[in-house]
């Protein structure tokens, strides 16, 4: 076993003191190992070094010893792009956080392959003391952060990332909130500025197609379009009808959605609701439509 593999073994080990008997016997605190790893279509090679393998355990003692000995605090996977700090921050590891930023660690660097920086990765985990600290070192907030807050339905995540540039009402979250199902979510972008005129109509049609009643009953409330469609001329309804949300259906039609209104095929809701078997939506579309001409 060579020195380096020594140190990486020990770093694994989360052993201090067989790490720095390591160094002191020479291996190098950059010390780089390559893994393999199964791609969409063939094996991948990474590499990490030893810092990055010590993150993973959050021991910040053997972190911050590495660091001293002279360890790239911005080094990369050569696999997925990945910094020491966003794989900290993605798993929470505070002190260890503190120590890499201590040490020039690059807030800005994103895993190459998910595009998250160190906020994003910590608020898509859902690290509200991580997300904190960085905020509070002046990590930059982009408008993937309030994505990863809005899809996760976290209201204190989405609120320390709005900022005089960065609000609802410049920045297109609603349609996740609303795909999502988050209900609190969506009715806080709304009272926060989220744009109806673009994202309303999307975010009614997402909602209804996961049949999330209680999004579609608040973008109703806030005055959101009942009858918007997508590029194929689907409406709200034609999903609630094809998807056997009766009661979603139920509450289109209540506030004026067009129950015969037909798509690029021109085929109307009741007809998508009769190939997909949803009896229930096709006879209350039925009823809404009226006797059929012979």
């Amino acid at each position: 076993m060579t020195l380096d593999e020594q140190l990486f073994a020990a770093v694994q080990a989360a052993d201090a003191t067989a790490v720095l008997a390591a160094l002191a016997a020479g291996a190098k605190a950059d010390a780089q190992r390559t893994y393999e790893v199964g791609g969409e279509r063939e094996m991948e090679t990474g590499s990490e070094t030893a810092l990055q393998l010590a993150v993973t355990s959050g021991d910040v003692g053997i972190v911050e010893l590495l660091l001293s000995r002279g360890a790239d605090v911005n080094a990369r996977d050569a696999a997925n792009g990945r910094t020491a700090l966003v794989e900290a921050a993605r798993r929470g590891h505070v002190g260890v956080v503190q120590a890499l930023l201590a040490a020039g660690a690059s807030p800005t660097l994103a895993d190459a392959r998910a595009g998250d920086d160190a906020l994003c990765a910590a608020i898509a985990a859902h690290q509200v003391e991580v997300a904190r600290l960085l905020l509070a070192a002046g990590a930059p907030v982009s408008a993937r952060a309030l994505e990863h807050a809005c899809h996760g339905g976290r209201l204190d995540l989405a609120a320390m990332c709005v900022n005089g540039s960065l609000t609802p009402a410049n920045t297109p979250v609603l349609v996740a909130a609303a795909r999502a199902g988050h209900g609190a979510m969506v009715d806080w972008l709304l009272v926060h500025g989220a744009s109806i005129a673009s994202e309303g109509a999307e975010a009614l049609l997402e909602a209804t197609n996961q049949g999330h009643a209680n999004v579609v009953d608040l973008l109703l409330q806030h005055g959101v379009a009942v009858d918007g469609a997508n590029a194929y001329g689907w409406t709200a309804v034609h999903f609630a009808a094809y998807g056997g949300h009766t009661t979603i259906l139920e509450r289109l039609l209540a506030h004026g959605a067009d129950a015969e209104r037909v798509d690029a095929q021109q085929r109307a809701p009741l007809s998508w609701a009769e190939e997909a078997g949803q009896a229930e939506c096709a006879a209350r579309l039925r009823a809404a439509s009226g006797p059929r001409s012979a």
